[in-house]
């Protein structure tokens, strides 16, 4: 029995794409003056001296334009002045939150919201007096609750937040700090576990949403938690139906844990 082995076919391309090989002839892009033989009337299509001219001249314009808008909303957006930074309702009515907001945008919030209170929580400075001074020409309430960027403040400084925000003298409330993620997630985290009842992975997905990356702030502040709402469906915390022998039957002991 005899075999035959053909010998290998020549491809026109590398069949390794690691090894360069040289293109064949046949492989290499057609000229123009081929491409115009083959199609004369091409000619009449494509722009003439002045129209390539014309065209370049048009790119140009529109890349500067790009760039020059790019630059412009850059720095529109840094100072606060296209929009509000990260603006969210918490609760309508009670609890609004934002990053720090230029005066007028301040005072469009203030004015639209009908906020009456404004808790900032930044560094006393430049910016915090223009704002109580602000909010002292508007009727409103202002405080200040300095604390670190990272949003890691104290406990008291958090329950003034709940306090403004359960007074329907000082509500609605606006809380903000620089950016609205750190300082404002963790004081809006606080009012989620104690007034809306929200569980630390409900927190963590809003502050996620608000740009928060970290993923501390909801454990550290879950821990300054005292009540929860509609506490008293799980009152009273332990219930012992004492029913074993050695026991006084039918003694029920109901266990205070507060």
């Amino acid at each position: 029995m005899r075999l035959r082995v053909d010998p290998l076919a020549v491809l026109p391309y590398d069949s390794d794409p690691l090894r360069s090989a040289p293109v064949s002839p046949s492989m290499r892009v057609p000229r123009l003056d081929l491409i115009l033989r083959l199609d004369p009337d091409l000619s009449n299509r494509l722009p003439s001296g002045e129209g390539r001219d014309l065209m370049r001249i048009a790119i140009i314009v529109t890349a500067v334009s790009a760039v020059v808008l790019a630059a412009w909303l850059t720095l529109e957006t840094r100072r606060n002045r296209l929009v509000w930074d990260h603006f969210d309702v918490v609760k309508p009515g009670i609890l609004y939150r934002s990053g720090q907001l230029n005066h007028d945008q301040l005072a469009d919030v203030v004015r639209r919201y009908e906020i009456r209170t404004i808790i900032s929580f930044q560094v006393p400075g430049e910016g915090v007096e223009a704002e109580q001074a602000l909010a002292r020409r508007m009727g409103i309430d202002f405080m200040n609750l300095p604390m670190p960027g990272d949003g890691f403040g104290q406990e008291a400084q958090f329950r003034e937040v709940l306090k403004a925000c359960d007074d329907p003298e000082r509500r609605p409330v606006l809380v903000h700090c620089a950016r609205g993620t750190c300082r404002t997630g963790a004081a809006v985290a606080l009012y989620r576990f104690e007034r809306d009842g929200w569980t630390v992975a409900d927190v963590q997905k809003e502050m996620e949403r608000q740009a928060y990356r970290e993923g501390w702030l909801p454990g550290y502040i879950y821990a300054m938690v005292q009540a929860r709402p509609h506490r008293e469906l799980y009152e009273p915390a332990i219930t012992h139906d004492r029913n074993l022998p050695h026991r006084a039957a039918g003694v029920k002991e109901a266990i205070d844990v507060r």
